[in-house]
């Protein structure tokens, strides 16, 4: 093998006298001859051409792109070649002699490289990134085929090169132009498909073009139709079956047919493994139905193969289609929000937000996630910004309570927590932890009476487990008046309020303050004098205690609240043998019996 084999340029061109010096500069020193092929150019691309070195060669253009691809290669006389059209630059991406060395790779006969096609979409400029096969060594006989979207990769096939990676890549700028004039190019390409497809109508390549041609010119169900066709046509390779069921899937997600998407890509994976375009399109798909476990694995492979230079990216895709990755950011910074990995949604979507600055949405975003990491000046600043965005102010009241309290400052938290009116079960459970927040805040504490009466429908609706936190805290911090005002908003009845009232007595056991248990079951019956629950509960406090003529009291007064009942009698016939009188004790002894033998009727 020739350790310095020879590489030949090879292009088409028609009227690039505008592009041609940049193309040929970028690859001048790194080929041995360069061959140009003029189709009926008008201006000075020809001189332009011959005065930059190359051996210019005239071709009449009869709409065939491969005729004159395979016409280059005729005059070519290098043992390899590289080709390129005039909006192309060839990047070394520092390799220096890349050309040279790639082509003295033993055991490789052809390069599948990247080119990153810039692109502008209303005003953003991003970069997609495709695969072709662009240097190979140049085999007897061999030739382009296909009208438009010519390709070498066919005859490469039959002669079972071995395609390597290339580790060079080739800048394309022929889309970043309007709209009007990339109907056109779209319009000559389809014009080409079509006659292609004249001669054989089952070209699956062509069809597959067909479609994606039509899917640029926005003929949808044409396209989509051309697609269904491409996928029955003959002798798919697992690539173009890949590249085709990609292009489905993308039908299904413009579609908003999301399990019909996910199919599709699932399908296209099935058939080439090492790719990204499917994954991309399955995360999204899966993320579009809420499916975020599910979706978070596709996207972060999707983000760790955009972050490699275009060179590095490993795929047996011939096309990749890509995302701008802001956008990519901002799903998976949802995903981990919504799986509460709340530190790496952080991450995320504060590199969204600093992208797309103006994004209010994305501004609330970081603040709640700034807020479940603790990061209460950033919150702020994130949710501030939102709501000078245009975010509704009912929507931030809540989050900017709970930042402001946090952040030190409860008279600011108590105006917009005031404000809140709290519909879903989520913002009433954002409600109660503020709540739970004013409790534990000693500044915040003289607030807190006035906000538990403002705030009753909404301890009405919660949940016994969000009450339960809420009690939790007002007795941490003993303070009795507010936990009768949340539990006599619980109807006495139901088994919730006691088992809350069991909550606090475990809590304050379990810390040894039985004088606690005692002082707040004492504030409830003061407040609520008629409740015959705590009246009970008060009474056995002060049985533990050994305060027997207290207990007495507090049974008395619950006997008056209720029917007769035998069990209460019982205990005040027990309370008043403790204390030394029997007679009583017989008395209620004796109203016990009469009670059970009612009962028993």
């Amino acid at each position: 093998m020739n350790a310095n084999p020879t590489v030949s340029l090879c292009m088409i061109v028609k009227d690039e006298e505008a592009n041609l010096v940049a193309c040929i500069e970028s690859v001048r020193t790194l080929v041995d001859e360069i061959v140009v092929v003029d189709t009926g150019s008008r201006d000075g691309t020809v001189e332009l051409a011959r005065a930059l070195g190359a051996r210019v060669f005239s071709f009449a253009w009869n709409r065939d792109f491969s005729a004159a691809r395979n016409e280059s290669l005729r005059h070519a006389r290098g043992e390899w070649v590289l080709y390129l059209d005039a909006d192309e630059r060839l990047n070394p991406d520092g390799m220096g002699d890349c050309l040279r060395r790639a082509a003295a790779v033993p055991g490789v006969d052809a390069y599948s490289t990247p080119i990153k096609n810039r692109r502008n979409h209303r005003g953003q400029v991003y970069f997609q990134v495709v695969y072709n096969v662009r240097m190979f060594r140049r085999y007897p006989g061999i030739r382009f085929s296909g009208e438009v979207h010519e390709r070498v990769e066919p005859f490469l096939e039959k002669v079972n090169a071995n395609i390597a990676q290339a580790g060079f890549f080739i800048e394309h700028l022929g889309y970043d132009i309007e709209r009007a004039e990339e109907v056109k190019k779209l319009e000559r390409n389809l014009d080409l498909t079509r006659k292609a497809l004249e001669r054989d109508p089952d070209d699956g390549y062509a069809l597959y073009y067909l479609g994606l041609t039509l899917l640029g010119l926005q003929r949808m169900e044409e396209s989509r139709e051309a697609l269904e066709n491409a996928l029955e046509a003959r002798g798919l390779t697992p690539n173009l079956k890949a590249l085709i069921l990609n292009l489905l899937s993308y039908h299904h997600i413009l579609n908003h047919c999301y399990s019909q998407a996910v199919r599709r890509a699932t399908e296209s994976l099935g058939s080439v493994p090492v790719q990204n375009t499917a994954r991309l399109f399955l995360g999204f798909a899966l993320f579009q139905q809420n499916d975020y476990p599910n979706a978070l694995p596709h996207l972060l492979r999707v983000n760790e193969f955009l972050r490699l230079p275009p060179e590095k990216r490993t795929t047996r895709l011939s096309q990749e289609h890509s995302i701008q990755e802001a956008d990519l950011w901002k799903m998976i910074g949802v995903c981990f929000l919504q799986t509460q990995d709340f530190p790496r949604a952080l991450e995320y979507l504060r590199k969204y937000a600093i992208e797309r600055a103006q994004d209010a949405e994305a501004h609330r975003l970081v603040g709640v996630c700034a807020l479940n990491c603790q990061e209460f000046d950033l919150a702020l600043d994130h949710l501030t910004t939102a709501k000078r965005l245009g975010i509704p102010a009912d929507s931030l009241s809540l989050p900017l309570a709970y930042a402001h309290l946090r952040a030190g400052d409860p008279s600011r938290a108590l105006r917009y927590f005031e404000a809140s009116r709290e519909t879903t079960e989520e913002e009433i459970a954002a409600s109660l932890q503020i709540l739970e927040c004013f409790a534990r805040s000693p500044d915040a504490m003289p607030l807190l009476p006035s906000l538990l009466e403002k705030k009753r429908s909404v301890l009405a609706r919660a949940s016994r487990g969000l009450l339960d936190r809420l009690l939790g805290a007002l007795a941490d911090a003993r303070n009795y008046d507010a936990l009768v005002r949340v539990l006599e908003g619980i109807p006495a009845e139901g088994d919730d309020f006691e088992a809350l009232l069991r909550g606090i007595e475990v809590r304050f056991g379990a810390q040894g303050r039985h004088g606690d248990w005692v002082r707040f079951l004492e504030e409830f019956v003061r407040a609520r004098p008629q409740n015959p629950t705590v009246g009970c509960l008060l009474g056995t406090a002060r049985i533990r205690a050994g305060d027997f003529p207290k207990a007495i009291e507090a049974f008395t007064r619950v006997r008056g609240q209720c029917p007769p009942e035998a069990g209460v009698d019982r205990i005040l016939a027990g309370l008043f043998l403790k204390v030394g009188d029997p007679e009583k004790a017989r008395y209620h002894l004796a109203l016990s019996r009469t009670a059970a033998s009612s009962a028993g009727k």
